[in-house]
């Protein structure tokens, strides 16, 4: 989504703006099209299996090589305007463990992982001092094997660990859409409805499980927004201004 230079600093000055209004923030940053990007130039097939990556060795070397320069790019991008920010992956911070995440259909996905714990207490160290993490999703089981997670699955877990006021999964698309019409509102018991799911793009389905996971878990507010537009996200947290589908428990 934050695939161009202009875009990403329009991002750090939300967060920027927010941050001095004494928002605090932890940013999970993904990076999907990048990632099909360099697969498609390296000629490394791309296959996904109900919105997620099937995740060989090659291609988790491109998802590391490509989330770490994003992280970093988006780090560098929140210094410029003063702030504090730190650019690691989840498995570093000793705060998210990981297991290997196999479908229900029992379809193997390779190197991707789902989270196991989260341990809040090195990120609650990190925003309290006023820092800003930035978390690249690449997580760790207990025998230090990586695994490529879904962004959205990381943030989800993390905001719930930490029983946030607000999680806001980002997209380039104006919200939920169904028969081209953003759907302003989605209660998680609907989010069971085969009819409704039958009416979801794939790449939609694991940010709509992800908002359901935080909403029940006490996560204050969850929406689904078009993060192309720096304000949609400021209007989110400094008016509760939702332009997107807010997911409701």
């Amino acid at each position: 989504m934050l695939s161009g230079q202009g875009s990403m600093r329009n991002f750090a000055s939300a967060v920027s703006r927010l941050s001095s209004k004494s928002c605090r923030l932890i940013i999970v940053n993904g990076g999907g099209k990048e990632i099909d990007a360099l697969c498609s130039r390296l000629s490394i097939d791309v296959k996904k299996e109900q919105g997620l990556r099937v995740t060989t060795p090659d291609v988790l070397d491109v998802v590391q090589m490509t989330l770490a320069r994003k992280s970093n790019e988006l780090a560098s991008a929140l210094m410029a305007h003063g702030l504090r920010s730190l650019p690691v992956p989840a498995f570093a911070l000793g705060a998210v463990r990981c297991r290997k995440k196999v479908l229900p259909n029992g379809r193997d996905l390779g190197y991707v992982g789902e989270v196991e714990d989260v341990d809040p207490t090195v990120l609650l160290s990190l925003v309290t001092a006023r820092s800003i993490p930035v978390i690249y999703p690449i997580g760790s089981d207990s025998e230090g094997n990586l695994y490529n997670i879904n962004a959205d699955e990381l943030a989800a877990d993390i905001a719930s660990s930490l029983r946030a006021s607000s999680l806001l999964l980002l997209t380039d698309v104006p919200g939920v859409m169904i028969n081209s019409t953003v759907v302003p509102c989605i209660h998680v018991s609907e989010l069971d409805d085969p009819i409704l799911a039958g009416h979801l793009h794939d790449g939609i389905i694991p940010k709509l499980e992800s908002a359901k996971r935080a909403a029940r878990s006490g996560v204050g507010r969850v929406a689904i927004i078009d993060g192309r537009r720096s304000e949609n996200i400021e209007n989110f947290f400094t008016e509760g201004k939702i332009v997107g589908t807010e997911i409701q428990n």
